[in-house]
Formats: C-alpha cells, sequence, structure tokens
C-alpha cells in the first residue's frame, strides 16, 4: 500500500491477535494503530486516526459497534471491518446493518484478512475522494458568486454616488450654493 492510504486503526483486547494482525497487514504495508479497549480507540478516533478499522465486537469497556459508530459520526467515510471469534449470524447481520463494511471470523486466514483490509481502505479512499468531488462544484459556485457580486458592486457604487451628487444638485438653495 502506498503512503497515501489510511491507517488501520485495530481494536481488540487480545495483545497476541493485535500483534498478529499489525504483522500480517505490515505486509502489505499498512500502519496499524493498535488499541486495547473502546475507549482508547475512541481517544484515537477523536484525533483523526479511526479512518479504517478493523474491530473486535467484544471489548472489556463496551461493543465494538458503539465505537464504530463512533468512528463513523466523527468521518462517514470511516469503514469498518468487524473481526471477532463470534459465529453467530445475527451478529453478521447485526454488524452489517450498525455500519460494518465486512464481517471476518476469528481465526481469519492471513490472505482472507489482508484482502478485505485493502478493500476496506479503498472503499475509503474512494468515498472519501467522492465527497471531495462533491465539494468541488460547490466551492466553485461560491467564488463565482463571490466574483460575481464584486462586479454587480463597483457599478452599483459608482450609480449611487452620482445619484447622491445629482440629489444635492436638486436640493433648494442649491444654486445658491453652486455660485
Amino acid at each position: 500500500m502506498s503512503a497515501a492510504n489510511p491507517p488501520i486503526l485495530a481494536v481488540d483486547d487480545n495483545e497476541e491477535d493485535l500483534e498478529l494482525i499489525a504483522s500480517v497487514l505490515a505486509q502489505d504495508g499498512f500502519e496499524v494503530i493498535k488499541a486495547r479497549s473502546g475507549r482508547e480507540a475512541l481517544d484515537l478516533i477523536r484525533q483523526g486516526r479511526g479512518k479504517v478499522l478493523l474491530i473486535d465486537l467484544v471489548l472489556p469497556d463496551q461493543n465494538g459497534l458503539d465505537v464504530l459508530k463512533a468512528a463513523q459520526r466523527v468521518d462517514p467515510d470511516a469503514t469498518g471491518v468487524v473481526l471477532t471469534a463470534s459465529v453467530r449470524r445475527q451478529d453478521a447481520i447485526n454488524s452489517m446493518l450498525d455500519g460494518a463494511y465486512d464481517f471476518l471470523v476469528k481465526p481469519c486466514d492471513s490472505d482472507l484478512l489482508r484482502a478485505r483490509v485493502r478493500r476496506a481502505a479503498q472503499h475509503y479512499l474512494l468515498q472519501r475522494a467522492l465527497r471531495e468531488k462533491d465539494r468541488e462544484p460547490i466551492e466553485a459556485c461560491r467564488e463565482f458568486l463571490a466574483d460575481v457580486m464584486h462586479e454587480i458592486k463597483n457599478p452599483l457604487s459608482i450609480i449611487n454616488g452620482y445619484a447622491s451628487f445629482l440629489t444635492k444638485q436638486e436640493e433648494p438653495g442649491a444654486e445658491l450654493m453652486s455660485t
């Protein structure tokens, strides 16, 4: 992965899992930031470090989906991949309904993990690029309107000044003052 790709915020209370995740994703050049709790993850998210999350559902202090939702409130493009030991179908369904981009079950094959995280990172970057493209026409319109307002204001100022001059000329006694 290039330096332009977002770092991965891995959130899991198991230190061994975090080390394995970091090792596997490093093969693709990902920077992996590790958090061992929801609170630690939320602190990193507030610092702008939670763009692509690889998150366990069960954390010691809160549910992983709550952390993902918090990340998506900070950055609507934040993309989450749930990586959990739960094999319950309802957990997968709830994760996807609650905003997860993908769902993986531990233990997970290294190649599958790398492929899904690459895809999530690409999804994040595409969403971000699309959002920026959506802003470009709005910014261009604002610049155009500012230019138009400037161009209209100049002639109006001249007309206003001339009108004031003419008004003073038409006041009673203006002839006396001008002679």
